[in-house]
Order: C-alpha cells, then sequence, then structure tokens
C-alpha cells in the first residue's frame, strides 16, 4: 500500500492543478466567483454522500463523534482559505506574489506540523534536513514565479495597501496545511474516510452559499449559464483528491512530505498548463528560469523526505 501513496499524492497535485484551471473557466462563465466556488463544491458533496451511502462500514463507533475537536470539522474550510485569498486578491498584489507567499506559508507551517506534533500529527523534533529542504523548495518557486514574467494585468506600485495583504496570503497558505492535518484527524475519529470527507466539505459549501447569499451581485445572465459546459462543474471533484487523499495518507508520510509532493505536482502541471494555455490559460512558454525553478522545487522535496527518514 505505501507503494502506491507516493504516486497518489502526485496523482492529487496534478489533478488539482487541474482544478484550479477549471475553477478559472467556470468562474469566468458563472461571473460571481463566490456563485462558482458554491457550483464546484456542490458536486463534491453529492458525490462523497453517494459513497457513504454505498460504502458505509466502516460506521463510527457510538463515542467517535465525541473524540472530534470542535475545529476538525473546519478542515475544508482551512484549506479552501487560499482559494479565497485568489478570488479576493489576486487583482490587487498580482498573480506571481499571490502563489509565491501561498506556497510559502503552506511549506514553512507542514514543516512546523511535522516537528512539533501540532492536531494530532506524531512529533518529528527538529530535523535540519527538513527544513533545508523547504528553504530549497522556497527558491524553487520563487523562480517559477518570477520565470512566468511579468503579466500585462500587474500593477507597478501595489502600494501599502498590497504590502498589507503579504502577511495574509502567508496565513491563507498555512491554513492549507493546517486544513489537511484536521482532515486527517477527522478521519481518525469517524474511521470512515467517505462520511469524514463529506463532513469536511459540508462547512465548505455552506460557506460559499452564505457569501453568495450575502453578495450576490453580479448575477450571471441567461447566456452565460448556458455556455457552461457540463465538464465546468467538475473543477471541485477534480481538485477535492487532494483532500481525500490528505485524510488517507498526511497522518503516514507526514505533512511536510505530503504537501510537498502535492505542491511539486502541483507547480509542474501548472507550467505545462500555461506553456500549452489548456483549460483557457493564456499561453506562458517555459523558460530557463521556470525549469531550473521546478528542478530546485524537486531536489527540496527530496531532502524534504530523506531528512524525515533519517
Amino acid at each position: 500500500m505505501l507503494a502506491l501513496t507516493y504516486p497518489l499524492i502526485v496523482l492529487s497535485g496534478i489533478f488539482q492543478a487541474m482544478g484550479a484551471a477549471l475553477s478559472g473557466l467556470l468562474r469566468q462563465k458563472l461571473v460571481n466567483p463566490w456563485l462558482a466556488a458554491f457550483v464546484a463544491f456542490l458536486p463534491i458533496l453529492l458525490v462523497l454522500t453517494l459513497c457513504v451511502l454505498a460504502m458505509p462500514f466502516p460506521l463510527p463507533e457510538a463515542n467517535s463523534f465525541a473524540k472530534i475537536h470542535w475545529y476538525d470539522a473546519f478542515g475544508g474550510v482551512a484549506g479552501s482559505a487560499a482559494v479565497l485569498a485568489g478570488l479576493l486578491l489576486v487583482q490587487k498584489i498580482g498573480s506571481g506574489p499571490l502563489n509565491g507567499l501561498t506556497v510559502t506559508g503552506n511549506i514553512l507551517a507542514s514543516l512546523a506540523l511535522d516537528c512539533f506534533g501540532l492536531l494530532g500529527l506524531p512529533a518529528g523534533g527538529f530535523r535540519p534536513l527538513p527544513w533545508i529542504g523547504g528553504a530549497v523548495m522556497i527558491v524553487g518557486v520563487i523562480a517559477i514565479t518570477l520565470g512566468a514574467g511579468k503579466k500585462d494585468d500587474d500593477e507597478e506600485d501595489k502600494g501599502i495597501a498590497g504590502k498589507l495583504l503579504f502577511p495574509f496570503i502567508l496565513v491563507c497558505g498555512a491554513l492549507q496545511a493546517v486544513g489537511a492535518a484536521l482532515n486527517a484527524e477527522l478521519r481518525q475519529a469517524v474511521t470512515n474516510p467517505w462520511l469524514a470527507a463529506d463532513l469536511s466539505f459540508v462547512p465548505v459549501a455552506s460557506l460559499f452559499l452564505l457569501i453568495f447569499i450575502l453578495r450576490p451581485m453580479p448575477l450571471p445572465t441567461r447566456d452565460d449559464v448556458a455556455s457552461v459546459k457540463w465538464w465546468m462543474p467538475t473543477a471541485g471533484l477534480v481538485g477535492a483528491l487532494a483532500v481525500f487523499t490528505g485524510l488517507l495518507f498526511i497522518d503516514k508520510v507526514g505533512a511536510g512530505v505530503f504537501n510537498g509532493l502535492l505542491i511539486t505536482a502541483n507547480l509542474i502541471t501548472a507550467v505545462v498548463l500555461d506553456h500549452f494555455g489548456w483549460f483557457g490559460l493564456p499561453k506562458t512558454p517555459t523558460t530557463k528560469l521556470r525549469l531550473a525553478g521546478l528542478v530546485v522545487t524537486v531536489i527540496g522535496i527530496l531532502l524534504i523526505s530523506v531528512g524525515k527518514g533519517s
């Protein structure tokens, strides 16, 4: 089983990048980002509910729900913080800084979770090699971001208001790692992974629906809705594979290795999607700097993996 764990995590990262691209298409068609987010998450709830009904075993024990911390059910909400940051802030600070800060926060938080054994994860203690690997990954991520070149819609001067948002984006990236750990703790409590995933996504979908009710404008036109292809709402399902693999494997391989593999696969796939302009993305040729960044990122995750096993 362990031999399949790492390929599944990598596959999840690939699908996560594809899901992000599909979400962008869905938002363009539905106009309202909160409506698009709710539509993307709704199929996940439906599929997971069907999975729970079809595979109800193992059933949670009578005292299982008593073991759940009140914050465990918000793993999905924490994991979607970066999505919210992208929806709200990408136009204010630019796509390059947003992605770089999100990934940096994710890497540092996941290493801290492993080091101190937070949120139910086994404490690995401080080991310098994984932190060196994390630093190397950050360098690789920065190179990938800068290698994309300056976008036409990036502002010359972000101003003080934009700079004040940087810590918030870092926290959103850290919450991605926290969300994965919370989801794993929820799965341990309820035993059934399908039920745990379903419970994780209910608050997310509810949150997006509530925000849409409070901020319903702009509304899509009839032509906008008619232009939505059948496969576009699967964006959430495609990206949700990362949450499910987190439920199954993060406590086995550790948050640092899990998020490192996930991020590496995500970034490589994103570079490929940008290069060919798939899923409606603008073509961004792969530069030498981006390729160097990919190599450095892979070296970083190898250092994290070796350091964890030493």
